[in-house]
């Protein structure tokens, strides 16, 4: 287990000759075990780990011309005897910590996809966007290839979707284009224009009031 670094706290670590070691301060014991890994521990050394690091420390104390590490004190029966229980227990214990935290980790994954469906739940379904541009369905396609192109303009220049006054702005509009087209001056083609448009206007008024005279 890692050594945790706090402000003015103590810490222990593990030397392979000395055994355990309080530091003053926590971040010390982090630095030796960091930088001098086969001198300190942050766990108690266990005999395999311990034989291999003096293993290695006498060999590069040769290579440097130095002492070797001093041989550990022989143990008494009743000592190798604590010492195979602890390291017993200890296996045991390590086990069951991992298959602890492998739990708990399990119940957290379950746990965050609970909240994910609960958001998901609470969330509204998409809903279509009326603004948004959608390709045409076979009827309209159809119905649009079987236009004359004139047609088209006048469906885009005086369809139903505008309002009224915009549809007799673009009504005019069309009849100034056809009448300057036949070779007709503006002046003419706008006299022309809104002649027909005023005998059209009084036509529809003389039904209309035929037709309120027919109702009564």
């Amino acid at each position: 287990m890692p050594i945790k670094i706090a402000a003015n706290q103590s810490a222990v670590a593990y030397h392979v000759v000395d055994g355990p070691v309080t530091f003053p301060y926590s971040v010390d014991a982090h630095m030796a075990v960091q930088h001098h890994p086969l001198e300190w521990s942050a766990d108690p050394w266990s005999q395999e780990d311990e034989n291999a690091a003096r293993g290695r420390l006498n060999e590069r104390a040769k290579e440097e011309g130095r002492e070797p590490l001093p041989e550990p004190i022989e143990m008494t029966p009743e000592e190798k005897t604590a010492l195979d229980e602890y390291n017993k227990a200890t296996a045991e214990a390590k086990d069951r910590l991992k298959k602890f935290h492998e739990e708990q980790a399990e119940k957290k994954k379950v746990a965050d996809q609970i909240a994910a469906d609960e958001a998901l739940v609470a969330t509204p379904p998409p809903r279509p966007d009326p603004n948004a541009r959608r390709p045409m369905s076979p009827a309209q396609i159809r119905k649009n290839a079987a236009m004359t192109d004139e047609e088209r303009v006048d469906r885009e220049k005086t369809g139903s979707e505008l309002p009224f006054i915009d549809r007799d702005r673009a009504a005019r509009e069309k009849a100034l284009r056809e009448g300057t087209g036949r070779g007709q001056s503006i002046q003419d083609a706008a006299k022309e224009t809104n002649e027909r448009i005023v005998r059209e206007k009084a036509e529809q008024d003389r039904l209309a009031g035929a037709n309120v005279t027919q109702t009564f």
